[in-house]
């Protein structure tokens, strides 16, 4: 409408769910609605700009390598108070980092925090984690890296090198987006993206969570993304809707700050504005 430019981007940052078949359903999807990107991006392909940028931190003394646990981490958190790892030197923050980017330290026994302010009041800000290992072969890059950026720091830089200027999303990211301006100003960027945030509806009896649908399939309660008890795009394809009646359908549910649950039939009701006219209607007498 304003003569924007759309960036279809994938945040592939985890090798263990990232799987080809998921990105050409997504671009399947919005070709089948209609909906054309100018440009295509991956988080994968910028791995070498988040590894230099990490190892500027380390050595700047911005960041440092936590090996504290995942409960002990939360705990000092929750309580502000700073670990032991947070003041030690340059020179065993990039020992632990090389360990990290040469597979030697696995998921779960440390991650490159951020050191902003253990008292923030902002619990978001209080030295979060920015890189994380993570061992698997990824479908664009293989098993080159080991280490790979968590969301904030992953997202953040994107809207940057990209030059994002508007982002619409859900608002249970509403408390990160103080976090990502501070990345990019630590990174030297100064302009920030307009952030529009919105509630998620759900469709009444419909699962709408990746990783329960993930799951239902793996142990064959679901028969697959297309199963008509879902509401992903080749699902509602398979069941006969019509890529107009689901684009008037958002318009008129239009956006919100509040959660609401729809009822199938209005989504019904509005394909069936669509349909009735091209519809073949078939009668037939067996007895």
């Amino acid at each position: 409408k304003y003569n924007g430019k759309f960036i279809l981007r994938f945040e592939d940052s985890n090798p263990l769910k990232a799987k080809k078949e998921y990105y050409e359903a997504f671009k399947d999807g919005l070709k089948w609605l209609g909906i054309e990107w100018d440009e295509e991006d991956y988080l994968s392909d910028h791995m070498d700009e988040y590894y230099e940028i990490t190892e500027k931190f380390i050595t700047e003394g911005k960041a440092y390598v936590c090996t504290c646990s995942v409960e002990k981490v939360r705990k000092l958190r929750r309580l502000m108070k700073e670990c032991e790892h947070r003041d030690q030197s340059v020179e065993k923050n990039l020992k632990l980092w090389n360990r990290m980017i040469n597979g030697e330290l696995k998921e779960g026994e440390a991650n490159v925090r951020l050191k902003i302010d253990m008292k923030h009041k902002n619990a978001a800000m209080r030295d979060p984690a920015i890189m994380r290992p993570l061992h698997g072969k990824h479908p664009r890059v293989g098993t080159k890296y080991k280490v790979w950026p968590l969301y904030d720091f992953g997202t953040a830089l994107l809207d940057a090198w990209e030059g994002v200027t508007h982002r619409i999303r859900s608002k249970e990211f509403e408390m990160r987006t103080e976090l990502q301006q501070f990345i990019r100003e630590v990174c030297g960027f100064k302009k920030h993206p307009i952030i529009m945030t919105i509630a998620r509806f759900s469709i009444e009896g419909a699962i709408t969570s990746g990783r329960k649908i993930r799951a239902m399939i793996a142990s064959g309660e679901l028969l697959g993304w297309d199963d008509p008890r879902l509401v992903t795009l080749i699902a509602l394809r398979k069941r006969g809707f019509l890529p107009e009646a689901i684009k008037e359908f958002l318009v008129e549910t239009g956006i919100s700050k509040a959660e609401s649950v729809i009822t199938w039939d209005v989504l019904e009701s509005i394909n069936r504005r669509y349909v009735d006219p091209i519809a073949n209607r078939y009668f037939a007498v067996f007895e």
